[in-house]
């Protein structure tokens, strides 16, 4: 199944986004409850996310929330990937006492299908997609997870930004835990 699937499309213009955090970095904290993979893909879009610093002090490009998907961007970060008209992804305002750059929350709107699982169970490297299913977005999310996909572009575009808070690892090198 997987050849089928890799003869379509060369899954090495794909790539994983994920995130490092150091203690210093700032984490900011959602006031309130929320959905974490509504907000994440798009299905809600708050008219402003009132959001609160919680651990750290350092500013970067990428501000983590509490959870292991949501994060904000910088003026910097939104302005070069409109610039280059990245597709799939999609901007809401938050509110934050004391930061002192602008930033906008990021949402990945566009699709793909599921991830494919391997027979073996542990540690394997590679993640295969159900990428028939995509929508032609630069940044997309994998069905039923919240694992962020980018192409080629995007992850050339996210070099040039020298962003030390994310890690971006070709999807024939990532490596996981398949239970």
């Amino acid at each position: 199944m997987h050849n089928t699937i890799l003869a379509k499309i060369d899954m090495t213009e794909f790539y994983s986004i994920g995130f490092n955090s150091r203690n210093v970095d700032l984490f900011l904290e959602v006031i309130g409850e929320y959905n974490e993979t509504k907000l994440i893909t798009g299905e809600i879009k708050p008219n402003i996310l009132k959001l609160k610093k919680s651990q750290g002090r350092y500013e970067s490009d990428i501000l983590r929330l509490q959870d292991t998907s949501n994060f904000v961007i910088s003026d910097r970060m939104y302005q070069e990937i409109q610039l280059n008209g990245l597709t799939g992804w999609n901007e809401y305002d938050i509110e934050v006492t004391g930061l002192n750059s602008k930033y906008y929350g990021f949402q990945v709107t566009g699709k793909c299908g599921k991830l494919i699982r391997p027979e073996k169970k542990g540690f394997v490297k590679g993640l295969y997609i159900e990428i028939e299913k995509w929508n032609g977005e630069d940044f997309f999310i994998l069905e039923t997870t919240t694992n962020i996909i980018c192409t080629e572009k995007a992850k050339s575009i996210l070099k040039t930004l020298n962003l030390p808070s994310i890690e971006i690892t070709n999807v024939k090198e990532y490596s996981w835990y398949n239970a």
